[in-house]
């Protein structure tokens, strides 16, 4: 037995929901595969209008929804969460065009050192220049623990950045 289902979406992708949302998102018309900056998600055309409603929206029976795994195609209630916009921004990935590969660091080649900076809540935070991008890595890490709590999403080795064409970073889908 299994408690989830596949909906089929335009573009060969399907989207994840729970067993008892099945029927409901199914019976609301043809779903289709939206990509918005780095993410997919799934959407619905509401028919006659140009209106947008989203899968995530409809399971979960409000706007301000988080993918906590980032993929917006899996809209499982575990992998959905209640969020304000600042929060959602906290769980984003590592942008295409990060070069230290560590959320917050930048590097000043100028000054050989690691420049590390958060935002909280709208509020762009210097928090010092490193040596090593380990101890630049490990202060951003912290701040970001203690500022942005469930929403933290540090930087991962594993975690595979957005590939970039033609120098633009989100039109890698």
């Amino acid at each position: 037995l299994t408690n989830m289902q596949l909906v089929p979406l335009s573009q060969g992708k399907f989207a994840k929901v729970d067993d008892w949302h099945y029927e409901r998102i199914v019976s609301l018309g043809p779903w289709h595969a939206f990509r918005a900056r780095n993410s997919w998600y799934a959407c619905h055309i509401v028919r006659g209008t140009r209106e947008h409603v989203y899968m995530h929206h409809v399971v979960m029976g409000r706007k301000g929804i988080d993918h906590v795994n980032l993929d917006g195609l899996d809209n499982q209630e575990t992998n959905l969460r209640d969020a304000t916009v600042y929060q959602q921004s906290c769980n984003a990935r590592l942008r295409c065009d990060n070069s230290t590969g560590v959320k917050g660091v930048v590097r000043d080649s100028t000054n050989n050192v690691f420049k590390v900076r958060i935002t909280v809540n709208g509020k762009r935070i210097y928090l010092g220049n490193f040596t090593s991008l380990e101890k630049a890595k490990a202060v951003i890490d912290e701040a970001r623990k203690n500022s942005h709590g469930e929403f933290a999403r540090h930087s991962d080795s594993s975690e595979q950045r957005p590939r970039s064409f033609n120098g633009n970073c989100f039109k890698q889908f």
